[in-house]
């Protein structure tokens, strides 16, 4: 089961880093908030995750994917 969501993981972090501009605006906008969680994510009475969240750490692989 980990082989299937690691290879998960890898294509969509290969998908994103694909789409022009994405990787851009996801990290631009899953920022460090004050508290050390993540600016955008949460919500309907959830904490946000402690940054980085899974979207900021996603668009950084791909990121770094692309080189």
């Amino acid at each position: 089961m980990a082989a299937e969501v690691g290879g998960s993981l890898d294509e969509a972090v290969a998908i994103v880093a694909g789409w022009p501009g994405v990787v851009e605006r996801l990290l631009a906008a899953h920022v460090a908030g004050p508290d050390g969680r993540c600016a955008v994510c949460g919500g309907n009475g959830r904490p946000a995750p402690l940054w980085p969240c899974s979207v900021a750490e996603l668009a950084g692989a791909a990121r770094r994917l692309r080189g």
